[in-house]
């Protein structure tokens, strides 16, 4: 077997973003597992754990951004390209989601719609285009780069909120991630009097 099993995305979007969450948690709870001296099979161990943190990462970033925020919220942004009317409040504040396609790109799509029999719903004629462009191999390239730089970004939103949120946590609380109770001295975190 001489190829490698794990893609660039594998090392982009799920070590990246599972190293950041974890590095966050390493640091608001103190665990010191940064500051250590790592043997190989330590080292195996936490790029595992990074990998399957990176994994959940997605899954949720997928979950929340992807298809809570962006498609219900939002939404699917192959009607608005084709110029569906947007909402009013969401189109002011997010212009570049609701932006249509050129008039001259529209009426040329409108053709091959007609020529080639794609069905009229937004949705299902996308994923009509989608299947014919994957036959070009230039085409499928561009477009796995682009959904490899689109799965990162992705990730990295979601894996930094997190990570700022538990630092922001952290700082509102007064925790330093110690013990809440020690016999060796008082708790290291701020308690309301």
């Amino acid at each position: 077997m001489s190829k490698i099993p794990f893609s660039a995305y594998d090392f982009f979007g799920y070590l990246a973003s599972g190293a950041v969450v974890l590095a966050a948690v390493d640091v608001v709870a103190q665990t010191g597992l940064l500051s250590r001296d790592w043997g190989a099979a330590d080292s195996i161990m936490a790029i595992v754990a990074v990998y399957v943190a990176g994994h959940a990462v997605a899954h949720v970033a997928s979950v929340t951004l992807e298809h809570g925020l962006l498609r219900r919220w939002l939404g699917s942004s192959e009607g608005f390209l084709l110029g569906e009317k947007p909402p009013t409040v969401r189109s002011k504040i997010f212009p570049g989601h609701y932006s249509a396609l050129p008039a001259a790109t529209m009426e040329r799509i409108d053709s091959e719609r007609g020529r080639r029999g794609g069905p009229d719903e937004h949705r299902a004629f996308f994923h009509h285009a989608h299947a014919l462009v994957k036959e070009r191999p230039i085409v499928q390239e561009r477009l796995a780069i682009f959904l490899n730089l689109y799965g990162f970004a992705r990730n990295m939103a979601l894996a930094l909120f997190l990570a700022g949120s538990l630092v922001a946590v952290q700082s509102v609380t007064g925790c330093d991630g110690g013990p809440a109770s020690s016999s060796v001295g008082p708790s290291r975190c701020s308690t309301a009097t």
